[in-house]
């Protein structure tokens, strides 16, 4: 059972929320991230890597690639595309809304009047090709997110060879293929959140057992969510705090150089009022001829013992 009150939700629509419902017996399981995208952010394996899982994660983009080699050095992380042959492919990244970037030329042609981006060549590699060289003793989940090129992901792979239990794949856009495809390979749509669709193996239906989406999701989910607000609420509070110190301390640190700045200033000014060039005419010349006067006498005491004889 998902104890509510220690359950924090990373991903977009409380995906990792159901599919810890579905493999609540699972302590150490393995998962696969095609379209990892960010560690943390909207991430599906965020929460169970934290719990102690492992797994492979697969993001094109060079810069949240190197995240995961950061932020998950327990895992598999893979900076590449993934498709039904291997090949080399243009990824078209958009700037600001990586999430959007894609292989598929319809996506392509979706967002490109009203978003800018950037394209470049990436290798592309097959799902039955990366478990060849990884072997996974078992898979528990398969997540998919690859804006459009859902199909062509699970076309590479070997389903009598590789089948994770439980498959959690974005179907707004080729649902009707990957229905297919995956029906075809002996998996059985058990659920639509809105925005994905999750498939059991025949060989792991046991694992729906007494799985409610209400009972064990939507419940759980809003005291999940309340929790992880909660917790944001704070961190937010801290880091407040943090930020109310430091500006204290620099208010500290101006008013000190402000203090040192009114002395010095006050200094020069009383050097000032010292200066010759503050007196009256008559003064200066006094005070001059007073200065010459006394040189003058001391030159002269030199000048005798210089002249004195030796003894």
């Amino acid at each position: 059972m998902i104890d509510p009150k220690t359950f924090v939700t990373y991903a977009q629509n409380r995906e990792d929320l159901i599919l810890a419902a579905l493999l609540k017996d699972v302590k150490s399981g393995f998962y696969v991230d095609v379209g990892a995208a960010h560690p943390v952010i909207d991430s599906v394996t965020k929460y169970f890597y934290d719990l102690g899982w492992s797994g492979i994660n697969i993001e094109p983009i060079k810069r949240l690639h190197k995240l995961f080699n950061e932020q998950r050095p327990r895992d598999i992380n893979l900076n590449c595309g993934v498709g039904a042959k291997e090949t080399t492919i243009t990824l078209r990244e958009y700037i600001g809304m990586e999430g959007r970037s894609t292989f598929s030329d319809a996506e392509k042609q979706e967002y490109a009047p009203v978003a800018k981006y950037k394209e470049y060549p990436v290798k592309m590699r097959t799902l039955e090709g990366i478990f060849d060289e990884v072997k996974p003793a078992k898979m528990h989940f398969l997540k998919i997110d690859v804006e459009g090129y859902e199909y062509e992901v699970l076309s590479g792979n070997n389903w009598e060879r590789y089948r994770p239990e439980l498959i959690c794949i974005e179907a707004n856009r080729v649902a009707k293929e990957c229905q297919s495809l995956l029906a075809d390979k002996n998996y059985k749509n058990i659920f639509f959140d809105g925005l994905n669709e999750y498939y059991l193996a025949t060989e792991a239906l046991t694992r729906l057992g007494s799985f409610n989406f209400a009972k064990n999701v939507v419940d759980k989910g809003y005291y999940a969510l309340r929790y992880h607000h909660y917790q944001a609420w704070l961190g937010d509070l801290r880091t407040l705090a943090r930020l109310e110190k430091l500006s204290d301390r620099q208010k500290a640190t101006i008013q000190n150089l402000h203090r040192e700045i009114d002395q010095k200033d006050q200094e020069l000014q009383q050097m000032s009022r010292l200066s010759l060039l503050n007196k009256p005419l008559r003064q200066r010349l006094k005070i001059s001829l007073v200065g010459l006067s006394t040189d003058w006498l001391k030159f002269k005491k030199i000048n005798r013992q210089q002249k004195r004889p030796k003894s």
